[in-house]
């Protein structure tokens, strides 16, 4: 699909081949991710393993742009766009020989399918939407979606605000890695908090970020208008609380495909990457129509509020946490669904 790109001469070539690239990165994603808690069993593995799969994800946000820039620096500008595309063939080349290679050296139970001692294996694994019926599953879904909404949201509105806020105005460039710190504090707390995160509440721990990223995207407006290089301080504070409700999303939704359904994890992380993608779509259009409609200052408050509107639907995960770890049992569909209203009268 790269080369296709590469080569394509016309504009609906390189559209039709972007868009199975798109497809193929989102395969690729998804039975990647689908098989670390196939193959790590035990909670604590997992999450430092799949902190280590986001970090991946992390770098190669910090790398691309970067890359990108150089090649169309190129004197040559027909040639200049063409490279990237033959970059990324190279990769996903190299990429299909060590899946293959890591194919060959897994156990043959993984090779055929699903493995004999998942839990629940009696029963056939859980439909898409089956998933998005369930009540837990969907909420985690939503605070994920809804968290990642606000960064992506970011991506156009913070060259806007930056050149209408600061006196002079940032150059291009500037803008262009402004990202970066946001970037480099999500590849390091996903890792940490990966290998740590079985020792905290899920949902404490997707409020607290919940929290946290809401408080910095309303401190924006506020930044000296004369030092451009202090949003690196929210931006990498952001990327804190972002990479933090990642792998709660990864963790949590594994946790909850064990308890409540069958063990097999393709459909609950294609359900994952569906709302991380939803997001991407989602958030360049909310900003856009939040800045004309309210001003670019009004478009972070909304933001804000926004994450802070998903702090009751943590108190839902609470709920199922605290029947789980009563109950300590992994049957499906034991837990009755509680609206946030009705676990605060509880209390």
């Amino acid at each position: 699909n790269a080369f296709a790109a590469e080569t394509g001469a016309r504009y609906a070539v390189v559209v039709t081949a972007r868009v199975l690239l798109g497809i193929t990165s989102a395969g690729l994603c998804t039975a990647g991710m689908a098989l670390i808690p196939a193959v790590y069993l035990c909670e604590d593995d997992r999450g430092s393993v799949i902190g280590k799969a986001l970090t991946g994800y992390a770098i190669g946000a910090i790398a691309g742009a970067p890359i990108g820039g150089a090649f169309s620096l190129h004197e040559d500008v027909d040639t200049a766009w063409r490279q990237p595309f033959l970059v990324l063939a190279a990769c996903f080349s190299i990429l299909f020989i060590c899946t293959l290679i890591l194919w060959m050296k897994l156990p043959p139970v993984f090779r055929r399918g699903m493995p004999e001692n998942f839990r629940n294996a009696q029963q056939p694994p859980a439909t898409l939407w089956k998933l998005i019926k369930d009540p837990y599953i969907l909420v985690m879904a939503t605070i994920a979606c809804v968290a990642n909404l606000a960064v992506s949201a970011m991506e156009p509105l913070l060259p806007l605000w930056a050149a209408e806020h600061f006196t002079p105005a940032p150059k291009e460039w500037e803008v262009g890695l402004a990202f970066l710190p946001l970037y480099v504090a999500y590849m390091f707390t996903a890792p940490v908090v990966g290998r740590m995160l079985h020792k905290w509440p899920y949902w404490q721990t997707a409020g607290l970020s919940l929290v946290v990223g809401a408080v910095f995207i309303v401190i924006f407006p506020f930044m000296p208008a004369a030092y451009f290089w202090v949003i690196s301080i929210p931006l990498f504070a952001l990327g804190v609380g972002m990479g933090t409700i990642d792998i709660v999303t990864y963790l949590a939704m594994a946790v909850l495909v064990d308890a409540r359904h069958t063990s097999t994890y393709g459909n609950i992380y294609a359900l994952s990457d569906m709302a991380f993608s939803l997001n991407y779509l989602l958030g360049p259009v909310l900003a856009t129509g939040l800045a004309q409609a309210f001003g670019n200052v009004w478009a972070f408050y909304s933001l804000g509020i926004l994450l802070l509107l998903c702090l009751p639907l943590t108190l839902v995960l609470r709920h199922e946490e605290k029947h789980r770890h009563q109950s300590g049992t992994t049957e499906p569909n034991k837990f009755t669904f509680m609206l946030p209203t009705q676990f605060v009268t509880s209390l």
